[in-house]
């Protein structure tokens, strides 16, 4: 089953042109002394192995990063920025076909966020099926979800070295992820459960969803992880200390929701409804989820097969990537008006920004 806009094997807007893609052209400011860059957006391109990097503030796009090396193929399937870092990471699992060589390895890439370029590339084993990743904002270290593996794998931030934080178990497929606190919260795919990590000791705790879970959000004092499920058209609130569960529900006939993220002040998330998989139709839907009244909020339409979601400084926007469009919708958060839709790579997927500096 393909996952679209994660590139894995797995079970009326306005339109502005971007202009030509550039390679190489940086846009910066030089303050004094300080070299200055715009707050940019990284979209992890699926099918043809690139992350387009764009201005924030203009949609512009400032250079598209080619993520492979000679015949051998990457795939972009999600890309993260660390929180109070510059640091911007990307899975790059292998495109397999035909000629693909067995020992081929999927990698972690950490981009050279002035040059725009793969700074470092970590091997992270042949087939794992390299899905989302996280870092530690303090520690460094970065934990990736390896779907065919059925574990989460820890790279350190000194040696960058691999090695396994924790097994889930046969069958779970672990897919998206995120970091709450000291647990991860890992969103199984075929196990329709949570896996509540510890990244001290690596225990692990399963709970049951019971749907497919796509991605995980968390809220930002960390009480709880918002986890969506595709098959059931529903965001359900896991409490962290209790480990109990609330779900909401999504309307105007969801498809299936695949990322979700939540507003800096834990009152929104914003749930992106792709369809797709299970012959279920694409979608167009974007949701704003109340997280105090626990219903719908807002919801809005944005291109077709609505995929990944990110939120701007401010939570004034939020970004979402189309897979089936191959383009990012900039949508306003008060209103859930399309302001602008950006053409990227074929079939993006993840999507992240990261903040002036």
């Amino acid at each position: 089953m393909r996952l679209l806009g994660c590139g894995l094997v797995l079970g009326a807007a306005l339109v502005q042109s971007c202009g030509p893609t550039s390679t190489g052209t940086r846009t910066a400011v030089d303050a004094g002394s300080t070299l200055w860059l715009p707050p940019r957006v990284y979209v992890a391109n699926g099918l043809d192995g690139t992350v387009t990097v764009l201005n924030l503030d203009t949609g512009v796009v400032r250079s598209t990063i080619n993520l492979s090396r000679g015949r051998l193929m990457s795939m972009a399937h999600n890309v993260h920025v660390i929180a109070g870092t510059h640091r911007v990471v990307v899975t790059a699992p292998v495109m397999q076909g035909d000629g693909t060589p067995p020992e081929a390895q999927d990698e972690l890439l950490e981009l050279d966020t002035l040059a725009d370029v793969v700074a470092r590339r970590t091997p992270l084993g042949a087939r794992m099926g390299a899905a989302h990743v996280v870092g530690h904002p303090i520690n460094g270290d970065v934990y990736v979800t390896a779907y065919n593996a059925n574990v989460v794998l820890r790279v350190d931030a000194l040696e960058h070295r691999v090695s396994t934080l924790a097994a889930l178990g046969d069958g779970r497929g672990p897919h998206g992820m995120a970091l709450c606190g000291k647990q991860l919260v890992v969103a199984n795919l075929d196990g329709h459960s949570a896996s509540v990590v510890d990244v001290e000791t690596g225990a692990v705790t399963e709970v049951a969803l019971g749907g497919m879970a796509v991605q995980a959000a968390c809220a930002p004092d960390g009480h709880a992880a918002y986890v969506t499920l595709f098959d059931l058209g529903q965001l359900v609130e896991l409490d962290l200390a209790r480990l109990d569960l609330r779900r909401i529900n999504l309307i105007g006939t969801p498809r299936g929701p695949i990322q979700v993220t939540v507003s800096r002040d834990g009152r929104f998330a914003y749930v992106a409804d792709q369809g797709v998989l299970l012959n279920h139709p694409p979608s167009r839907w974007l949701y704003q989820v109340d997280l105090v009244d626990m219903t719908v909020s807002q919801l809005t339409e944005v291109g077709l097969g609505a995929h990944g979601v990110a939120l701007a400084p401010g939570d004034t926007m939020v970004l979402v990537t189309n897979t089936l469009d191959d383009t990012v919708s900039f949508v306003e958060t008060g209103g859930m008006g399309t302001m602008m839709t950006v053409p990227v790579g074929d079939e993006p997927n993840g999507i992240a920004i990261l903040d002036a500096f």
